[in-house]
C-alpha cells in the first residue's frame, strides 16, 4: 500500500491480495477477524470506486473470505454481519455484476 501511495501504481494491491489478507483474518479466528476483514473489503470497494480498475473489484471470493472471518470470529452479530454481505453480494449480482454470483462455498460456510 505505502508504495502505491508514492505513486507506483504498478504495486497496488488488487483483489488476489486483498482476499489473501481477508482470508488470513478469516483463518486466524481472532475475535476482531470480522471487523478487520470487513474494513478491508470497503477498503478495495473505494480503491475500485477511485481507479475503476477491474482488478481491484471484490469478487465472490472476497466476500466468502469475509463471511468466514465473521463466522470464525464468534462476535456476537457476527450472523447478522454474515447476512447483510450475503444481501448486498446478491443485490450487485442482481445488478449486473457476474464477479458477486455466490457459489456453493458461499452457501456451504452460512
Amino acid at each position: 500500500k505505502a508504495a502505491h501511495k508514492n505513486g507506483d501504481n504498478g504495486l497496488a494491491p488488487d483483489c488476489r491480495t486483498y482476499t489473501s489478507v481477508i482470508n488470513a483474518w478469516a483463518n486466524s479466528m481472532e475475535k476482531q477477524a470480522g471487523e478487520r476483514a470487513n474494513r478491508l473489503l470497503e477498503e478495495q470497494w473505494g480503491l475500485y470506486e477511485t481507479t475503476g480498475n477491474e482488478r481491484r473489484k471484490p469478487d465472490y471470493i472476497t466476500y466468502t473470505s469475509v463471511m468466514k472471518a465473521w463466522i470464525n470470529s464468534g462476535h456476537a452479530n457476527s450472523s447478522d454481519r454474515v447476512n447483510d454481505l450475503l444481501t448486498d453480494m446478491l443485490s450487485r449480482w442482481e445488478g449486473g455484476d457476474v464477479r458477486l454470483r455466490p457459489s456453493r462455498q458461499t452457501y456451504d460456510i452460512l
